[in-house]
């Protein structure tokens, strides 16, 4: 087969004199498609940027074709693509996403596409394919978590490389998504493109034939539980309902994203957010927690109080532990484990303040809770994905807050962390105070508390009581 040929002899890594990775040795064949497998923290992400030379490694990695040293064209896609601003800075913030005027210096996919050197109507069958043409001239600031995968993945196929890397590809896709990139993968696997992925065996397409497993140093506890710090007290709210919102409707220019969405959430209550990719999950989100201005021109009642009558956005965020794939790619690259964490307590992207020695103590019972006590220390980047979000899943929990919004919370986690996971959401939603929003394209994930449902279906909002398929099945 006229393919390509790697061979990889003692791949390493390392880190702060630290290694991080291997020495791990493997060839791939022509027509094989490799999948990599490992534990959090394994160093599998590191070790595909080892093909792409963006890390200096020890060992050798070599590529052949019939016989012949060669230098293939690999396009890496990683877990989430980094842009900068038509002023060729990257300095964006979360909250800008929904700020319309402020987002104007963000380039859209038109744009970033043209750098691909490709032409547009090379593009119209892979817009067409990914349901992305009506985003053509998007912001890339206004993409969805899942709307921004599919974007990468246009941008990388248009390329057409020999080898193409794919890291955690499904992160974040709905259904049809996930099925459309698995039948292109088959595809250009059939003409000859040669594909490593990172991703849940489960996951994987049929075509990959190969698996390389690399174990890891982050785990759980024999047990395989969270368990959550000794004594946490009970919420205790005297509020008669969380969340009131009426017709709420949100539009930008010519496109309405949200049309009269009518949701109640009342203390105690666990609900699951669903929707496909851009659906306005992510912006009906924003409006609960203080993060879009656009919530001064609805209807909307939060923790008791009428928005806009003199509260703050911290008078919001006080009641609120809350995680997002977004609050990840923006947040403080220069926070320690510790300050990220820390930072929950007063809802900013960084620690900008001192903590009492009771502040202190409590944000270390976190860090025990989710095994990070010893990387407290380090910068939150240098830590995996799977240790990056269990760090923001514990500053989302170490106020104790009345209302967790978790969006997407396990994207990024092993089998083993997700149930561990669940299982402590389950324990906390045992305090009859405190109330859930669980976002998640995989109803698997979702705890067994959820008791509601609210579907976004075009624009509109669908609410349900919810009962998982085991049950009503049982």
């Amino acid at each position: 087969m006229n393919g390509i040929r790697t061979i990889a002899q003692q791949i390493a890594l390392r880190w702060r004199n630290r290694q991080v990775l291997g020495p791990v040795s493997f060839t791939i064949e022509p027509g094989e498609q490799l999948l990599i497998t490992g534990d959090p923290g394994s160093g599998k992400t590191l070790l595909t940027k080892a093909f792409t030379k963006e890390l200096f490694h020890e060992g050798t990695l070599a590529f052949f074709r019939n016989g012949e040293a060669v230098s293939p064209r690999i396009q890496r896609v990683q877990q989430h693509y980094h842009f900068n601003n038509r002023s060729n800075v990257n300095n964006f913030y979360y909250q800008q996403r929904f700020n319309s005027i402020d987002s104007d210096d963000a380039a859209s996919v038109r744009e970033e596409l043209e750098k691909t050197g490709s032409k547009a109507e090379q593009w119209q069958p892979l817009l067409q394919l990914f349901a992305m043409e009506e985003h053509l001239d998007s912001p890339l600031l206004h993409l969805s978590s899942g709307e921004h995968k599919r974007f990468q993945l246009i941008r990388a196929f248009l390329q057409e490389p020999d080898i193409m890397i794919l890291d955690e590809p499904f992160t974040g896709m709905d259904t049809r998504s996930r099925q459309l990139l698995r039948g292109l993968i088959e595809k250009k696997a059939a003409t000859g493109m040669q594909f490593i992925m990172i991703c849940d065996k489960a996951q994987a397409p049929a075509c990959f034939n190969k698996i390389l497993h690399i174990e890891g140093r982050y785990q759980l506890p024999d047990n395989g539980r969270i368990e959550l710090p000794a004594g946490l007290p009970l919420v205790n709210t005297g509020l008669g309902c969380l969340v009131q919102m009426t017709n709420a409707s949100i539009r930008y220019e010519e496109r309405v994203l949200l049309s009269d969405v009518n949701w109640t959430i009342r203390p105690g209550e666990a609900w699951w957010l669903k929707g496909v990719n851009g659906s306005g999950k992510s912006t009906l989100i924003s409006l609960i927690n203080g993060d879009n201005p656009k919530a001064y021109a609805n209807n909307l009642v939060l923790f008791d109080r009428v928005r806009g009558t003199g509260e703050t956005i911290w008078d919001i965020k006080q009641n609120i532990g809350y995680v997002s794939p977004e609050l990840q790619w923006y947040f403080d690259r220069n926070s320690t484990v510790f300050q990220a964490v820390a930072s929950g307590l007063f809802d900013t992207i960084g620690l900008f303040r001192s903590l009492t020695p009771e502040q202190e103590q409590t944000v270390r019972r976190w860090l025990h809770t989710f095994h990070l006590i010893a990387d407290a220390d380090q910068p939150i980047w240098q830590l995996s994905t799977s240790q990056q979000r269990m760090a923001l899943l514990a500053r989302a929990m170490v106020k104790n807050p009345v209302l967790l919004i978790l969006d997407e919370p396990c994207q990024g986690l092993s089998d083993g962390q997700q149930k561990a996971f669940t299982a402590a959401i389950n324990r906390l939603s045992e305090d009859p105070g405190r109330s859930l929003i669980y976002v998640t394209h995989y109803e698997t994930e979702l705890p067994d508390c959820v008791q509601y449902k609210l579907e976004l279906q075009n624009g509109r909002a669908i609410t349900s009581s919810y009962q998982p398929e085991k049950a009503i099945s049982a």
